[in-house]
């Protein structure tokens, strides 16, 4: 019973502060108190989940990636499938995501950047599993602009409205995925 309760209170702060954000309210001019308001919680409720609005965003934005690195690593399907899984997913996070981007585009785009490299590196397999060693560049950088390239489709999808299917982006990072192999 507990934790359907604390379920139902981060989705209610979670909803809230996506409210907030709609309304066009600045990230930095939202308080605690408008946020516990509309979520009808109490300030204490609040707190227990969350240090203040900063750690919120922090553990939304961690939501998500634990929800996409255990996806792309328990589904046992093809990458192709894995990636349209988590797509959909994303899709589905969408508006939520593209208000975070608004927030902090540097600081989102370098989280991003860092989760597509911690996926690439713990599961080569998962993205480039047979890197060109032809291609004149160092192994970090191949890294660093594989890495770019799949975050610059991603943040382009969520910025425009994620008008495009996940098959189609999913179509997208394994055509950029191609550059890197023999």
């Amino acid at each position: 019973m507990t934790q359907k309760r604390h379920t139902q209170s981060k989705a209610k702060i979670k909803a809230a502060i996506t409210e907030l954000l709609l309304e066009k309210k600045a990230f930095g001019d939202i308080t605690i108190r408008q946020i516990t308001e509309k979520a009808h919680i109490n300030r204490s409720t609040f707190y227990l989940h969350y240090q203040d609005k900063y750690d919120l965003i922090e553990k939304l934005m961690h939501e998500i990636t634990d929800h996409l690195r255990k996806e792309l690593h328990d589904d046992p399907a093809s990458i192709e499938e894995k990636l349209i899984h988590s797509l959909n997913y994303l899709q589905s996070q969408q508006e939520f995501i593209k208000l975070i981007i608004d927030i902090a585009p540097v600081n989102f785009s370098q989280k991003t950047r860092q989760f597509i490299t911690e996926l690439v590196e713990s599961d080569p397999a998962l993205f480039y599993d047979v890197v060109n060693p032809d291609l004149p560049l160092p192994k970090d950088y191949r890294l660093t602009t594989y890495v770019a390239s799949i975050e610059s489709i991603y943040a382009h999808w969520m910025l425009t409205g994620a008008q495009e299917a996940p098959q189609d982006i999913a179509d997208m990072i394994l055509v950029v995925r191609g550059f890197y192999q023999k």
